[in-house]
């Protein structure tokens, strides 16, 4: 019984999840009003729009804090530290 309990319990936590590159291109697409392969295209470097690049990365680096992400990946951050995308 006490096997259930504690399943229940650690059913209700609310733990975020974090976002697939595709649901990003896709909430970007929706409010740009932009198709996804657009998007993914202005996220290569193929096009630009600054205010869709822009607001990818702030979104990424938000969703990466919330989720505890940031000092985990040491290369990721020397990556950031080294490439001003601003």
């Amino acid at each position: 019984m006490s096997d259930t309990k504690d399943m229940t319990e650690n059913s209700t936590l609310q733990i975020p999840k974090r976002k697939k590159p595709e649901e990003i291109v896709k909430i970007l697409a929706d409010k740009y009003g932009l198709s996804e392969r657009q998007v993914q295209r202005i996220i290569s470097g193929d096009s630009e729009n600054e205010q869709v690049f822009s607001e990818y990365q702030t979104y990424t680096e938000l969703h990466n804090e919330l989720l505890g992400l940031v000092g985990q990946n040491k290369l990721l951050d020397a990556i950031n530290k080294a490439v001003p995308f601003n």
